[in-house]
């Protein structure tokens, strides 16, 4: 049976950058713990703006795209609407319709706080194919617009954890960006001319317009799908590497409109403020949504499409948090018209 169709407009009121405050202690294990509270955010959508003063007008260098011979290879047949209008290196999604929240007559991993499955209408849009790696984000810092400071680890110190942030390490370039805040994951989306997607429209271009909990369906996440810690051994970390890996290596997973590691690899910022339940404990105001499975787990439960997670604003010493960016059409017709 269909649900009630919502309309959810993209033309979101804009949300001041939030004061920097203390560090919230990293999850200690996997890509975080299960909750001992329900953490499920109401989702409020933050804006698409324009750049803040003193950004240059540039763009940052287009990410890798498989072509449709390796997809083919890869056993994906495209459902993607591709009309010619999205920018290169991002993928158009087109308006209507979506599910969104948790399928409880399918999904086992359904919990009672969770939002009831229905149907929203989001307009049109676009979002990148791949992450922002780390070869993209030093075109940003090179350019002066970006910010490359306590990247390297937790405040700087050479603890287990600083050899998992990408930054500054050889090999690294066509990873994803991660150890990297809210804030400076939206000053990069605003230098290339872009903006970070809200939740829902990182849902959709996730999970297409079925009932799927993965991106690629039902089937379990997977190192065949994603780049994830198959069997949750703290060896096996990255599909055995025990790290991220470049993106767009597992073609498999990718999702129905041609979207790459929105599941796994690194959890991705988007721009809503997170909204806590009535009760919740421990949450500062300045804290934001992020989506996806990560390298670090392989938690089915967190995951899944409808899965979310909530950190400040101005963390960023979070080995498992990276970003990809989105834009309006019309904004990107015009960005392309002016080159």
């Amino acid at each position: 049976m269909r649900g009630t169709v919502e309309r959810r407009s993209t033309e979101l009121e804009p949300i001041p950058t939030a004061s920097l405050g203390l560090l919230v202690a990293l999850l200690s294990a996997g890509c975080g713990a299960a909750p001992t509270e329900p953490t499920e955010p109401l989702l409020e959508a933050s804006a698409s703006l324009a750049a803040p003063p003193g950004l240059p007008e540039s763009r940052a260098p287009e990410a890798p795209s498989a072509g449709p011979e390796q997809l083919a290879e890869a056993g994906f047949v495209s459902t993607a609407r591709t009309s010619g209008r999205a920018r290169e290196g991002m993928q158009l999604v087109p308006a209507g319709p979506y599910w969104t929240g948790c399928d409880k007559g399918r999904d086992p991993f359904c919990r009672e706080q969770d939002e009831a499955f229905r149907q929203v209408e989001l307009g049109d849009y676009q979002i990148d194919t791949f992450e922002v790696t780390v070869r993209n984000y030093a075109a940003c810092v090179d350019a002066g617009a970006c910010d490359a400071t306590r990247m390297g680890g937790f405040d700087d110190r050479e603890d287990d954890e600083w050899m998992y942030c990408n930054w500054g390490k050889a090999g690294k370039d066509e990873h994803p960006i991660n150890c990297v805040s809210w804030d400076q994951a939206d000053t990069y989306c605003r230098w290339a001319g872009k903006r970070l997607p809200s939740a829902a429209e990182w849902e959709k271009a996730a999970r297409g317009t079925d009932r799927r909990a993965y991106p690629w369906g039902d089937e379990m996440i997977s190192c065949e799908y994603a780049v994830t810690n198959e069997t949750s051994k703290a060896t096996d970390k990255g599909c055995g590497e025990n790290t991220t890996q470049p993106v767009g290596s597992r073609p498999r997973g990718v999702s129905p409109y041609g979207v790459h590691d929105i599941v796994g690899n690194v959890w991705e910022w988007t721009a809503d403020r997170y909204v806590p339940p009535p009760g919740a404990k421990n949450v500062r105001d300045n804290e934001r949504v992020g989506k996806g499975g990560c390298w670090g787990s392989g938690n089915p439960w967190n995951s899944r499409i409808s899965w979310s997670h909530h950190y400040p604003a101005d963390y960023r010493s979070n080995i498992r948090l990276g970003f990809r960016c989105a834009a309006d059409v019309e904004r990107a017709q015009a960005a392309t018209a002016s080159r």
